[in-house]
């Protein structure tokens, strides 16, 4: 099964500003600004010390307590369907529009949430929670090359990745009348952080709580409490399957086994592709299975300029039934698919 399309769309976001998994086993001080811009949405409450951890008594801020059944306020996010009941005090302190696999990114604290970035034994950042909460909610389309349509494949991903993502507890939660796993995690240093991860397709969403309180268990009853009260709604995922702005083209000749084949693909001339990072991927499907592989990005044909048509060359197929997949990823976040083309390698 292939990962990174995956990657790119759900874990990868977890490292810069959602879910935040595993950032300080997987990430060192090299890969510090990729953490500095999660810190960046985490508040602007920040402090930051490269010298050896602070005692955490002579910095510590009391936390706010907040009621876990509620006065609360619902707080609506359209752009990604959710509504969410939350303490009246919290405010919305980022969002984030669709683009890429992202359809959006939203991110609540409390008036009173404190981080303070330390630098660890090992040498490598760590996070420490001082005081308050946040709570940020990202939602990543699943497409074809995605590799992850069901809560079985999700759990499994997860369960794999354990270690790397420092898990010290998982469950099976509903959330939102969705099917969801729950992860309570080894870091931040102080503190606690706790993610759950829904499919409601075609859509995953990842929700990352951050609290300070981790000692009395007030954090995490806060935490089940909101997931307690949160809906998905139905929302436009911008996603346009069997598009006909995009096309593979019939394949023809001699489809054989370890022969390199060419892959064509043509795209309406409305549908303006202005970049490489819009080019064409090619998703091959396995037709008994459903596995997916994405073969590559087909490039421009011609020396005029992008006329339309693009290819790809298969190096090496391996016997068996396909359907072949063009996809393309628009800058402003609109996903273009188009219908499958059956291929039958002998």
């Amino acid at each position: 099964m292939r990962y990174k399309p995956f990657l790119v769309g759900a874990f990868f976001g977890l490292l810069v500003i959602g879910v935040g998994t595993g950032i300080l086993i997987a990430q060192g001080w090299a890969g510090f600004s990729m953490i500095a811009q999660q810190i960046k949405v985490l508040g602007s409450t920040t402090d930051s010390q490269s010298s050896a951890p602070v005692d955490a008594e002579e910095t510590e801020t009391p936390a706010t307590s907040h009621t876990l059944k509620i006065p609360c306020t619902v707080q609506t996010y359209a752009p990604i369907g959710i509504n969410i009941c939350l303490p009246d005090t919290w405010k919305t302190t980022f969002e984030e529009q669709s683009h890429d696999l992202i359809l959006g990114t939203v991110v609540f604290q409390s008036p009173d949430f404190k981080i303070m970035v330390d630098q660890g034994n090992d040498g490598s950042p760590a996070i420490k929670i001082k005081s308050g909460y946040q709570l940020s909610i990202k939602a990543s389309r699943l497409t074809l090359d995605s590799s992850k349509a069901t809560m079985a494949d999700l759990n499994a991903f997860w369960e794999s990745n354990r270690t790397e993502h420092a898990i010290s507890r998982q469950e099976e939660r509903t959330v939102g009348g969705q099917p969801g796993l729950y992860h309570f995690l080894d870091t931040p240093k102080e503190g606690g952080q706790i993610d759950s991860h829904v499919i409601k397709d075609p859509l995953l969403y990842d929700l990352n709580f951050y609290y300070s309180d981790q000692a009395n268990g007030e954090g995490e009853d806060l935490y089940r409490s909101i997931l307690d009260n949160i809906n998905f709604e139905t929302v436009d995922p911008k996603m346009d399957y069997d598009s006909e702005q995009i096309k593979v083209i019939s394949l023809t000749g001699s489809m054989l086994t370890g022969q390199p084949i060419k892959i064509d693909i043509v795209r309406d001339l409305e549908l303006e592709i202005s970049s490489a990072t819009q080019w064409p991927m090619v998703i091959r499907q396995a037709k008994k299975t459903g596995t997916r592989f994405v073969l590559g990005v087909a490039k421009p044909q011609g020396t005029d300029g992008d006329q339309g048509n693009y290819s790809l060359i298969w190096t090496a197929p391996e016997a068996g039934e396909y359907e072949i997949f063009a996809q393309v990823i628009k800058n402003d976040g609109t996903i273009y698919i188009s219908a499958p083309m059956d291929v039958i390698v002998n």
